[in-house]
């Protein structure tokens, strides 16, 4: 009896130890999860803040590998919106040690989120190339990952290709895609042990995050056939999923908001300004219920509603517009920080309408000159490429070739 009284305390013991380790292990997602959500609405102080409290916690005891790289990878995106460029290229070495553990099978389950933490840090630069190459070395990991993980990884591999002008094989995969993860929304297989998937009914969370990466597939599928150049069928498409957007994606006002920007965006290209207007209102109403006032979709939208003013020659209301925008940027960031001096762009594309081309060219080049710019940045190339054609437009050919 004794015997059975000490297997039966180390059994249970076992037991609390499990129970133990998937609580702390839901409790670390959602920690994750809010940080993500941190990125999306703009709100980047506490998320740097939020992202070294986990990471902390994390290296005080033996920890999950995926678990610090990806604390790692998003310290490196806030520290980064921050203008934290020490603390960046610190934290990119720690992440670059850790990348290997993004192939080992026995973390299967933090694989896809962890490289997705990854690619929303380089994305956010407007680099490619980088995550691009991590997939291609993910390719055998990826196939024994769960059919929820494998569109999770593809969403960012499509995400990188549309980036990189591959407008048209997105399109097709995203499309296969959104087939996919709309037939699994109340069932789907899930992992139970070594190599072993079961179909299962969707827990209301697993669900929720089927439903995310549904509308995310839908936004990238509209914006493709935007950049295409269709922007009647990126209309036509967008209202048709917007009930699903509207009413199954609980509490995301940000992914109707950016359908209206997108069909804004739209009219704008069709030339129908006051339809224009009233979608970038709509969308900035949505907007301001999720994201931060700041936040790069908020400003994308405000941006969209001056287009669309000035070329109704609604002149007043674009300045008070032009304003708001200043005000939201400058009282967020500090004066050198990248958000803060990439908005005097717009002062720049004044100066060449009224043919002041001189003043342009020196704006470009201090711009370029500022020591928050990243060589590999989005922002630097857009620059150049301006620098470039308003060089040639002067006939500094020398200079547009150096």
């Amino acid at each position: 009896m004794y015997y059975y009284r000490i297997f039966f305390f180390v059994l249970l013991s076992n037991c609390f130890f499990i129970e133990s380790n998937a609580q702390k292990s839901s409790a670390l997602e959602k920690e994750f999860a809010e940080l993500s959500i941190y990125a999306e609405q703009g709100n980047y102080k506490a998320g740097y803040f939020y992202s070294t409290k986990i990471k902390s916690t994390l290296i005080k005891k033996p920890c999950n590998e995926l678990d610090l790289l990806r604390s790692n990878c998003y310290i490196a995106y806030f520290a980064d919106k921050l203008d934290n460029a020490q603390e960046v290229d610190k934290t990119l070495l720690e992440i670059n040690k850790k990348l290997p553990a993004l192939l080992d099978i026995n973390n299967r389950d933090k694989i896809a989120l962890t490289f997705g933490a990854y690619c929303e840090f380089y994305f956010q630069r407007g680099v490619y190339t980088i995550t691009d190459s991590i997939y291609t070395t993910l390719k055998q990991t990826i196939k024994q990952l769960s059919p929820f993980d494998r569109s999770l990884i593809e969403y960012y591999h499509l995400e990188a290709l549309f980036n990189k002008g591959f407008l048209n094989k997105v399109s097709d995969q995203s499309s296969l895609q959104i087939a996919t993860l709309a037939s699994k929304l109340s069932s789907d297989s899930v992992y139970i042990s070594k190599d072993s998937y079961k179909q299962k009914k969707l827990t209301p969370g697993q669900k929720l995050l089927r439903e995310n990466l549904l509308a995310r597939y839908i936004l990238l599928k509209g914006r493709t056939q935007l950049a295409n150049g269709f922007s009647d069928s990126t209309i036509s498409y967008l209202k048709d999923q917007f009930p699903f957007l509207q009413k199954e994606v609980k509490g995301r006002e940000g992914y109707t908001a950016t359908v209206h920007y997108l069909i804004g965006t739209s009219n704008l290209e069709n030339k129908d300004f006051s339809k224009a207007e009233s979608e970038f209102k709509m969308a900035s109403g949505l907007a301001q219920r999720f994201y931060l006032p700041h936040a790069p979709r908020q400003i994308d939208i405000e941006r969209g509603l001056v287009k669309s003013l000035v070329a109704q020659r609604k002149g007043e209301e674009a300045t008070y517009y032009r304003n708001d925008i200043k005000i939201k940027i400058y009282g967020y960031y500090s004066k050198n920080n990248l958000a803060y001096l990439t908005n005097g762009y717009t002062d720049i594309e004044d100066e060449v309408i009224n043919k002041e081309l001189m003043n342009a060219e020196n704006m470009l080049r201090t711009f370029l000159s500022v020591p928050a710019l990243p060589k590999q940045h989005s922002i630097r190339y857009k620059y150049l490429i301006t620098l470039f054609e308003l060089l040639v437009n002067q006939q500094k050919y020398e200079s547009a070739d150096s």
